[in-house]
């Protein structure tokens, strides 16, 4: 199983119904989104990413980011999200303790990560909008619901970072529970 699929299903469903609406941006269906994720997992992997590897982002709420994420959980590719205000030390162990392959970011994101040398000596760097540029038609890889999904760490209290694992498994969940306690199923469209 793979989280994304509950996505895929809906986007196949409804190709022109409006998916995503960021402030600043114009509206995204799911056949878009869809696509996007495609072209964002195929870049991925096009880096060599494989199940099980994880990636850094930095990208800010957009259409992007949320294409990023669902191509990257689709291919079973780990999201690590990092406060960016975290202390330089504590993004240091982050990453030591993560070991992302790939970093993606764009200007202000890339600005962000060459303040930190364990930032920089990730191995790739690309550009959500690279990502998006390659040509792919979309898959999913099937995975295990332990695999870690997303990964958040946050600053907290005064110590190491505090990180929270997300798996497929959780993520599916959530969205089942979610789906029954605001009773989703009651509203065809």
């Amino acid at each position: 199983m793979n989280c994304v699929r509950l996505f895929e299903a809906r986007a196949r469903e409804h190709p022109s119904r409006t998916a995503l609406l960021v402030p600043g941006s114009p509206a995204v269906t799911y056949g878009q989104l869809l696509a996007n994720a495609g072209a964002a997992a195929e870049g991925l992997r096009r880096l060599g990413l494989k199940a099980g590897d994880r990636i850094l982002l930095f990208v800010p709420l957009s259409p992007e980011m949320y294409a990023c994420v669902i191509g990257a959980l689709s291919a079973g590719i780990t999201v690590l999200l990092v406060e960016p205000w975290m202390r330089l030390d504590r993004i240091s162990h982050v990453i030591q303790l993560t070991n992302p392959r790939v970093f993606v970011a764009g200007l202000a994101g890339r600005l962000w990560g060459l303040r930190n040398s364990d930032v920089r000596g990730i191995p790739h760097w690309i550009s959500p909008a690279a990502l998006l540029r390659t040509p792919s038609s979309f898959r999913s890889e099937d995975v295990a619901t332990e695999l870690p999904g997303i990964l958040t760490f946050t600053s907290g209290s005064p110590g190491a970072p505090k990180g929270v694992v997300r798996t497929q498994g959780y993520l599916l969940e959530q969205h089942r529970v979610l789906t029954a306690e605001l009773h989703l199923h009651d509203h065809a469209g």
